[in-house]
C-alpha cells in the first residue's frame, strides 16, 4: 500500500481542521416560532388566556391545541339539513363578569338559560324499570347546603387558601356530610350538577362544592345561568380562532421541552407539516396536569410527587337518536338499591330531549379505567333497554360523541389532609411554567376564567 507523502497528509489534515472549524463557527438552529408565552391547550381557559395576553397585555403568544378547533370541552352538533346546533357538552355559564366581558369582546350575546319544558321520568338503566322518586321538597337541604358552603368562602377562587390543617369534613365521604347537614332532599337538584363526580358515596365533600359552590347555587337558584342567543357555545370559539389566526397551531402536541433554561423554554412541537421549535419565555398549561399529559415537559421530582397524587374521572358526551324515548321526555337514570338511589360508576346518567325531534344528548360518567368504546357500549345497552313497548326496539344510532376524559381530578381524602393543594400552588411560576384549569379551581369556564385573570399579571411581567 502506498504512504501518503507528508504533502498530503498535510493537506489532509488543513481540509479537516477547515471543516471542523465550519461546523464549529455555524449558527445555532434558528427556532421556528420565538414567543412571550406558549400556551399549551386550547380549551376554555387556553384560549381565553391567549386572546387576553395578546389584546390586552400586548404579548406574543401561541396556543398548542392537539384538536382540529379551539375550545376543549364545548361541543355542538349542527343537525344536518337542519342547521340547528345542539350544545352537548359545555351547557351554560356563571352570571359574571368574566363571562360577559369575554362574550361581548366577540360580539356573543347571552340570555338566561331557560328552564327545560320536557316530562323527567326516572329509569333504571341496567333493567329499564322505571323508578318512582321520593319527592321532597328540598328548599329547606338547600339552605343547609348554602350554610354549608358559607364556612368557605375562600373556595370561590379556588384551593389556594385552604387552611393547614383542612378542616376534616372537606376531606370526609360527602354521603357522612348529607347526613350531618339533612341535605337528603337535595340530592336530585345537587347531582345536577355534581355527577362528574361519579361515586358520590366516597367524593369527598371538597369534590362535590369544587362541582357546586356558592356561585353555581346562587345562580342555578335565581336563573341566573347564561346561554347564547344563537344557542351555539361553538360560535365565541370559532370567533377566537379568527381572531388568533396563526397564533393557534391545531392537530399539534408537545414532545419534548426543556424548561427555564436560560430564561426561556424549548418545546420541541409535532405539527401535521412537521416538528417546530417554539422557544417562550413562559408556559401557560392548562390540559389536565397529569404525570402522563406532562410527560413531555421534563418534570422534576417535586412536580411527579405532586401530580402523581391525582386521581380522576373520564366523561365522554353524545348525541343519539332512534331511541324510542317519546319527543319532549327526558330520562334520568336511578338505581333503587344505591344509596340516594343514584347510579354506580360507570353510568350513563341521563337521556335529556334536545328540543330537536328524535335527538337525546347524553353524558356517560366512570373511572379513569373508562374507555371511549366502553361509554359506547354502556350507551347503546341503556337505550335498548328503553324500548317504550315499542314492538320491535329500534337500533340506537350515535350521531356526535366526544371525550372530556380527565373532567375531573381530585387528590385521595389522605393527601388532600396531607396539604396536596399548598404543595400543588407552590408549582405556579416555578421553571417559568404557569397552570390554569380544572385541577386548580372549580371547572366552570366563567370561575376558571376568572381564576386565569389572576395569574395573567404574572405570565406578563
Amino acid at each position: 500500500m502506498r504512504t501518503p507523502s507528508p504533502h498530503s497528509r498535510l493537506g489532509f489534515l488543513t481540509f479537516g481542521l477547515t471543516v471542523l472549524s465550519a461546523f464549529t463557527n455555524a449558527a445555532p438552529p434558528e427556532h421556528d416560532i420565538v414567543k412571550d408565552v406558549a400556551i399549551i391547550g386550547g380549551g376554555a381557559t387556553g384560549t381565553y388566556a391567549g386572546v387576553r395576553l395578546r389584546e390586552d397585555y400586548k404579548k406574543s403568544v401561541v396556543i398548542i391545541e392537539r384538536a382540529e378547533r379551539l375550545g376543549g370541552h364545548v361541543n355542538t352538533y349542527v343537525v344536518p339539513g337542519a342547521n340547528i346546533p345542539i350544545d352537548y357538552g359545555v351547557i351554560a355559564y356563571n352570571n359574571l363578569s368574566s363571562t360577559f366581558d369575554f362574550f361581548n369582546r366577540f360580539k356573543v350575546s347571552l340570555q338566561p338559560a331557560p328552564t327545560p319544558p320536557w316530562v323527567t321520568k326516572y329509569i333504571d338503566l341496567t333493567s329499564g324499570k322505571p323508578v318512582q322518586p321520593a319527592i321532597s321538597d328540598p328548599a329547606a337541604a338547600l339552605g343547609a347546603y348554602a350554610q354549608l358552603l358559607q364556612k368557605y368562602p375562600y373556595l370561590v377562587g379556588g384551593y389556594g387558601q385552604l387552611p393547614d390543617p383542612v378542616p376534616e369534613e372537606l376531606a370526609q365521604p360527602f354521603s357522612k356530610t348529607v347526613a350531618q347537614y339533612h341535605l337528603e332532599a337535595a340530592i336530585p337538584t345537587l347531582w345536577t350538577f355534581i355527577f362528574a363526580v361519579g361515586d358520590l358515596t366516597k367524593a369527598t365533600t371538597l369534590s362535590v362544592i369544587q362541582n357546586f359552590g356558592l356561585i353555581q347555587l346562587k345562580d342555578a337558584l335565581s336563573g341566573g345561568l347564561q346561554i347564547p342567543t344563537r344557542l351555539s357555545n361553538s360560535e365565541l370559539y370559532q370567533k377566537a380562532a379568527g381572531l388568533l389566526g396563526t397564533d393557534v397551531l391545531y392537530h399539534s402536541t408537545v414532545v419534548h421541552s426543556t424548561r427555564g433554561v436560560n430564561g426561556y423554554t424549548t418545546l420541541t412541537v409535532k405539527t401535521p407539516t412537521g416538528e417546530k421549535i417554539i422557544k417562550a419565555k413562559k408556559i401557560l398549561i392548562t390540559i389536565p396536569p397529569t404525570v402522563q399529559n406532562l410527560k413531555p415537559f421534563d418534570l422534576d421530582r417535586q412536580e411527579k410527587d405532586v401530580f402523581g397524587k391525582l386521581t380522576w374521572s373520564n366523561t365522554y358526551v353524545a348525541i343519539v337518536s332512534n331511541t324510542s324515548i317519546p319527543d319532549g321526555v327526558s330520562l334520568v337514570n336511578a338505581l333503587p338499591t344505591s344509596t340516594f338511589n343514584l347510579p354506580k360508576p360507570p353510568f350513563v346518567n341521563t337521556l335529556d330531549f334536545s328540543g330537536v325531534p328524535g335527538k337525546y344528548k347524553t353524558t356517560v360518567v366512570g373511572g379513569k379505567g373508562l374507555s371511549a368504546n366502553d361509554a359506547k357500549k354502556l350507551i347503546k345497552k341503556g337505550l335498548k333497554l328503553v324500548k317504550n313497548n315499542a314492538t320491535v326496539p329500534p337500533t340506537p344510532v350515535i350521531e356526535a360523541f366526544a371525550s372530556h376524559d380527565k373532567l375531573q381530578l381530585w387528590p385521595s381524602p389522605e393527601d388532600l389532609k396531607a396539604g396536596f393543594y399548598k404543595k400543588l400552588y407552590a408549582l405556579q411560576g416555578l421553571r417559568g411554567t404557569y397552570y390554569t384549569g380544572g385541577a386548580w379551581a372549580s371547572d366552570y369556564s366563567s370561575t376558571l376564567w376568572q381564576f386565569t385573570d389572576a395569574i395573567l399579571p404574572a405570565l406578563a411581567v
